[in-house]
């Protein structure tokens, strides 16, 4: 195409023969052809090429804007005829108003699609319907090799994500005022939703088994300390990948890098995938269980646990109160048959608990009871005692009320272990100063020093795991421990709780 800056007046001194085409505002195609011989060519004395230069969006499909009517615009360009001006006079071609000449070509991508809609024309074959035919249309075409391997090029082509988002956010020209195409925007969003609505219901599927606890381990304690929100997003990201991404692009921002951000996204992304999951189907409560001891025991009320139950955050607070009636049943029947194995002592001592009511009436108000609450501890690594424990302990004591120790044995026993008491103390004036605000020990260069290292014990205690002490709860009684009296009961109410009645045992 060839234009002049005098909006539509051409130039063709130089020119032997040009080809102008050109398609009119109602979509009709033109083709117009001049040489020297017609020195001029007016484009606005065409009423059909007034609108052939607006600026068009890309897509070229939107609703018309109502055209404009004020000729202003070409007042400084005033429209010439074909009967003053030689084409040919040297003046005319050497004057400072001489016209600048701009073609304009198609590309080549436009050439061949246009080749190819007309050679569709020709055949009777739609557009879409040669989609649906690279796209698996019948047996033929699924079966055809060149089909086959072309459709085998499309789909694992990295332009058709670019394709696709065209067709559903279609692309307007820089500065374009005008309202986007809608182009297959509406079709597209129908099937993503659905696409991503049936696979959302496989993953569900295939994590069901992970995120079942069964009522016979449910309260176990392999099963409650296995179960953490860490191990759970591990699994819901590889069960479910298209959900735990959905979600993680919404919860998640790209200014959350940290470790602390990324691990707060995860546990809030597995929080809501297993709501979603309780919902579907109060089986899958694996998170919803955990929970619900969890504020059972921070002291959250029934009326609380209702309210997180209607949120499919826990489970109901019957099922709760159950639960934690079983798991002591559980470590009654535990703390019993280690008894039978392990050193063992009980301690006791007063509390004081709160009983609390949701409407307070006469005969229906709020208390402050005493009590006793009683723990078992047990040593496994420690050595059993010795069938004549009970009888040594009395002769060793008998022996000690007659021969006491004295002043002067004490005094003896002091100046024997000063030495060793010494370092210790020390170690705990340096800790006073090496500890104080006003000094960095990260950055002392002597940190390492013997001198500021902390003594050997003198009779160190075994530590780790496999020393480490059971402690186990009995069961809270309404028994304040006030006296000679209540102490004998508290006394009888343990060995009850523990099922020893033969005064052998």
């Amino acid at each position: 195409m060839i234009m002049s800056h005098h909006m539509g007046l051409i130039n063709a001194a130089r020119i032997p023969h040009v080809n102008l085409e050109y398609v009119t505002p109602n979509g009709r195609a033109c083709t117009a052809g001049f040489t020297n011989a017609a020195p001029q060519l007016n484009l606005l004395d065409n009423p059909e090429l007034e609108d052939l230069f607006d600026t068009r969006d890309v897509d070229g499909n939107e609703p018309e804007e109502p055209e404009l009517s004020d000729t202003s615009l070409y007042e400084d360009f005033p429209i010439q005829t074909d009967t003053d001006i030689d084409m040919t006079d040297p003046g005319l071609e050497d004057s400072e108003d001489e016209i600048t000449v701009l073609a304009v070509q198609k590309s080549p991508l436009a050439a061949k699609v246009r080749h190819i809609l007309e050679e569709m024309d020709r055949t009777n074959l739609k557009f879409v319907d040669f989609l649906d035919g690279v796209s698996w249309g019948d047996q033929d075409c699924t079966q055809d090799a060149k089909i086959r391997s072309e459709r085998t090029i499309l789909l694992h082509n990295p332009k058709l994500q670019s394709v696709l988002h065209k067709w559903a956010v279609p692309p307007r020209m820089t500065g374009s005022k005008k309202k986007r195409a809608e182009g297959a925007s509406p079709v597209i969003k129908a099937f993503s939703v659905d696409y991503i609505c049936d696979k959302v219901r496989v993953e569900f599927a295939e994590a069901a088994a992970h995120l079942s606890s069964p009522a016979s381990v449910d309260v176990q304690v392999e099963t409650l300390t296995e179960t953490s929100f860490s191990t759970m997003s591990s699994l819901l990201q590889t069960k479910t990948p298209l959900l735990w991404r959905l979600l993680h692009s919404l919860t998640g921002r790209t200014t959350d890098r940290d470790d602390h951000s990324r691990k707060k996204t995860e546990t809030v992304v597995t929080t809501i995938i297993s709501m979603l999951a309780y919902t579907r189907s109060h089986h899958r409560n694996r998170i919803q269980k955990l929970l619900s001891l969890y504020f059972k025991f921070k002291g959250v009320s029934a009326k609380g646990f209702d309210t997180l139950h209607a949120m499919a955050l826990t489970m109901s607070h019957k099922w709760t109160s159950d639960a934690v009636e079983r798991i002591s049943n559980h470590c009654m029947r535990d703390v019993r048959s280690k008894m039978n194995l392990y050193p063992w002592l009980i301690s006791y001592d007063n509390v004081n608990i709160p009983f609390r009511v949701f409407s307070q009436r006469l005969d229906n108000q709020g208390e402050f009871g005493n009590g006793t609450a009683a723990t078992v501890y047990i040593k496994p690594d420690a050595e059993p005692f010795s069938t004549t424990a009970n009888a040594d302990l009395k002769k060793t004591r008998a022996q000690g009320m007659k021969c006491p120790l004295s002043s002067l044995d004490i005094m003896d026993l002091g100046q024997a272990s000063y030495p060793r008491v010494e370092k210790f103390m020390v170690y705990q004036v340096l800790q006073y100063l090496l500890e104080s605000p006003d000094f960095n020990m990260k950055t002392y260069t002597g940190r390492k020093h013997e001198l500021l290292q902390p003594p050997s014990p003198i009779d160190p205690l075994l530590t780790g795991p496999e020393h480490a002490a059971l402690q186990y709860l009995l069961g809270t009684v309404n028994i304040a421990e006030a006296s000679y009296e209540d102490n004998a009961r508290l006394v009888n109410e343990w060995f009850n709780q523990l099922g020893i009645k033969d005064p052998e045992q």
